[in-house]
């Protein structure tokens, strides 16, 4: 089946998420001219912005060997326990690390760092607890760009994880911190010892604890910014105010200019709020 060209007098809405916005995008001909012209796809509008500067937070799950007994094969499945079993804090004020970072939280009570105790696999049958570590205000920079002009071929997707010192810092301080929680009297029956993995690492050498974390490091699936609403009539951005993009408008995480201190689930719902009465409006 070849290409159809469609024709609507309505509006055009895209939701794509970040990763295929710019995927949608840039084989629409929208992007960077140059990128565009070495993969032979014709410019319809420059727009350098499109899958450049997005943000992803990194996370880390870490695993202590637990005395328990429980099998339950459902636990995963419940939704209760990843919504309530969940802790926000931030990395002390007088943390060597803002001596060198600007602290990239927008407001002094907003935390840097998320506890979440995850439900894994066991490997070998081995009972364990699992705290998965993210960095809630990561200051690295990703993007998103095009394998080839197929555009049944997936994208190249450079995450950024951990590139920055920040993310590192404060991810070795999320890992000792969940140490010092599960070193509570309240865990000795209870906690056994950290996973192989995690016992091989000398939790004071910043050096082995960073090893340790590129190893485990993973997406938490919360990208933005790779479509960034930005004002009218300037350089950067992809989308304006209006959430529109050569007509089309724009309705996901895509068009975050920045990255929210937490899930993107809750601002996802507020873009779709803003986009539903920019259409009513129009």
């Amino acid at each position: 089946m070849g290409p159809k060209k469609v024709v609507t007098p309505k509006k055009e809405i895209l939701s794509a998420g970040s990763i295929g916005i710019p995927h949608t995008l840039l084989h629409s001909g929208i992007g960077d001219r140059d990128e565009l012209s070495n993969l032979w796809i014709s410019s319809t509008h420059h727009l350098p912005g499109v899958g450049k500067n997005p943000t992803e937070q990194p996370a880390a799950n870490n695993v202590w060997l637990a005395n328990s007994t429980s099998n339950d094969p459902n636990v995963s499945g419940l939704p209760a326990g990843f919504f309530t079993h969940i802790g926000f804090l931030r990395v002390p004020e007088y943390a060597s690390i803002f001596e060198t970072v600007e602290d990239p939280a927008p407001g002094p009570n907003t935390a840097h760092i998320e506890f979440n105790s995850v439900a894994v696999d066991p490997t070998n049958n081995i009972r364990s607890l699992s705290i998965t570590t993210s960095v809630l205000t990561p200051i690295s920079r990703c993007s998103v760009r095009l394998n080839s002009s197929d555009p049944l071929d997936d994208p190249l997707i450079d995450l950024g994880l951990l590139e920055h010192e920040f993310e590192s810092f404060t991810m070795r301080e999320a890992v000792r911190a969940v140490q010092r929680f599960l070193n509570s009297p309240a865990w000795e029956n209870y906690i056994i010892g950290p996973s192989e993995a995690l016992a091989s690492v000398g939790l004071k050498n910043d050096s082995q604890l960073n090893a340790y974390v590129r190893q485990n490091a993973a997406p938490t699936l919360h990208p933005v910014s790779t479509a960034a609403i930005s004002p009218y009539n300037v350089s950067w951005g992809v989308t304006n105010p209006d959430l529109k993009v050569k007509g089309v408008r724009v309705v996901d995480a895509s068009v975050f200019p920045l990255i929210p201190s937490g899930h993107t689930q809750a601002p996802v719902y507020i873009i779709a709020e803003m986009a539903s009465d920019l259409i009513k409006l129009a």
